[in-house]
């Protein structure tokens, strides 16, 4: 009796529920991270819309600002109410863990620099398509705000046909609209839930 946990049968539930999801990428000071983007508006493997934290500390995703109301907010560290960012997301395929994680992408710096260099005006189009090629991203808290966030494209480069492999098991199931239904898009993809593939061309088919 002595040795029994206060949470009873629930102990192994509530540890998976205040563990962060295994398949979200997470950046820290410091990290320097190879990763292969797989989703584009285009395709429907990305999505964008708003970000903010509820009274519970979990994410809220909506795809309008005015969704998110203020009855709904929770407070950060410091008492303030969250902020609310324009985000987007999208899964990657990260080198270091072999595996296709989600990318949260709400530093706006980082998304002007991943938007200069995919758009059309651009004078370089073959960064184009981010998913033709790796890119190696960095954080450091060192530098100053507007270059805490640092992305290097490498030569574009076919994916081998093993990482092809585990990229298509996750893309073939995913659902990135589910973020703004609370459902986990790489869980559903893991349950096994085969969707459409995509109509439009994909560099890893």
């Amino acid at each position: 009796m002595a040795n029994e946990s206060i949470w009873g049968d629930q102990l192994e539930e509530i540890q998976q529920s205040l563990e962060p999801s295994k398949h979200w990428l997470r950046i820290k000071d410091g990290d320097s991270r190879k990763l292969r983007l797989l989703g584009t508006l285009l395709d429907g493997n990305m999505v964008r819309g708003w970000l903010s934290f509820g009274l519970d500390s979990k994410p809220i995703y909506k795809h309008n600002r005015a969704e998110i109301v203020p009855e709904m907010i929770g407070t950060d560290p410091w008492g303030k109410s969250q902020k609310i960012w324009p985000f987007w997301a999208l899964p990657v395929f990260d080198h270091a863990t072999h595996s296709v994680k989600l990318w949260e992408i709400k530093q706006q710096t980082l998304q002007q620099r991943l938007f200069d260099l995919t758009s059309p005006a651009s004078p370089n189009p073959q960064w184009a398509d981010w998913r033709t090629y790796d890119l190696e991203v960095k954080f450091s808290k060192t530098l100053p705000p507007a270059q805490m966030w640092q992305c290097q494209p490498y030569q574009p480069e076919a994916l081998t046909a093993e990482v092809k492999q585990v990229v298509w098991k996750a893309l073939e199931g995913l659902k990135m609209a589910g973020l703004f239904e609370g459902i986990d898009p790489l869980e559903e993809a893991e349950a096994g839930e085969q969707m459409p593939l995509p109509s439009s061309p994909s560099p890893f088919a």
